[in-house]
């Protein structure tokens, strides 16, 4: 027999004599409390007893870091060592150097696809703040030296009009940065897809919280930093199967589906739905052993 507990947000399981927490968050959770339901101790033990089979070498303090971050998730790491491989094809080796004290401020999510996300902060309009007419733009539409920063644009100037020197606080070249950095600026806030390969520089004000890159593509408009470990390539939250349920869940309920229908449809066992809709904040009772949503 398993001893566990379920609260809000996730589930505490006693295994091998030491209390393990995984949040609902966890792309494992609803694999785990279908386990624990069955009292598979079998497939309980090879969930908790989990680990990545890539392995990483002399890996960078900030990346150990969010190593751990996507474990914890239960992410795959095959977004980080794509990662990898696209920053070694960054020409230069101090601004790879330099990407990681700009990575270390905050944790900024990874891409399955191996780029990281960022933000800008833009006008009204969507141009960008500052402008240089004397920039060389390979891709973007550019107004008195003002790039346009529309959904799904792809912002590109040559490296070599780029500033390289973090030295040199306010420069030329392209300017992405933290959600609080970008945030601060911008009238509207942006998150952008930033290639490793295209970084160049970090310059050391405002605590490594901007850098100067080569190219970037515009995502989305946002009013809160991404806190996923990883994205898809598109910068959007993976849902774990859990969330997936819960989102089911909330819509037949308001479909007024029937808690037998749900169970039905969604094929969870009573035990499963009962720990949904305590999660979504939905009241049910029993009554003369059948369940009932109210």
């Amino acid at each position: 027999m398993i001893a566990y507990i379920v609260n809000s947000g996730g589930v505490t399981v006693f295994f091998n004599g030491n209390p393990i927490r995984m949040e609902s968050s966890h792309r494992q959770y609803g694999e785990l409390l279908k386990a624990l339901a069955d009292s598979d101790e079998e497939k309980v033990n090879e969930i908790l007893s989990f680990e990545d089979s890539v392995e990483f070498e002399n890996l960078h303090p900030v990346l150990v870091e969010k190593l751990k971050q996507i474990k914890k998730q239960g992410f795959s790491c095959a977004g980080l060592k794509n990662f990898l491989e696209r920053l070694s094809q960054n020409p230069s080796a101090a601004s790879i150097a330099e990407l990681y004290d700009f990575l270390s401020y905050k944790s900024l999510p990874i891409t399955e696809d191996g780029h990281f996300i960022a933000y800008k902060g833009v006008k009204e309009d969507y141009y960008s703040i500052c402008g240089n007419d004397k920039t060389k733009v390979l891709k973007g539409v550019v107004k008195n030296g003002h790039i346009l920063n529309d959904i799904g644009a792809e912002i590109e100037v040559a490296r070599n009009q780029v500033d390289d020197v973090r030295e040199n606080e306010c420069s030329f070249g392209l300017h992405v940065g933290s959600f609080d950095y970008a945030n601060r600026f911008g009238e509207r806030t942006l998150a952008v897809k930033v290639d490793p390969k295209d970084v160049v520089s970090v310059p050391k004000d405002y605590n490594f919280q901007k850098m100067r890159v080569c190219r970037y593509v515009v995502l989305s408009e946002v009013a809160a930093e991404k806190k996923q470990a990883v994205t898809t390539p598109d910068g959007k939250k993976i849902l774990s199967e859990w969330e997936e349920t819960l989102e089911r869940v909330s819509e037949f309920v308001h479909k007024d589906f029937s808690f037998r229908e749900i169970l039905t449809a969604l094929n969870l066992t009573e035990q499963k739905l009962i720990i949904a809709l305590n999660e979504l904040g939905i009241d049910w009772t029993l009554d003369d052993g059948e369940y009932y949503i109210l």
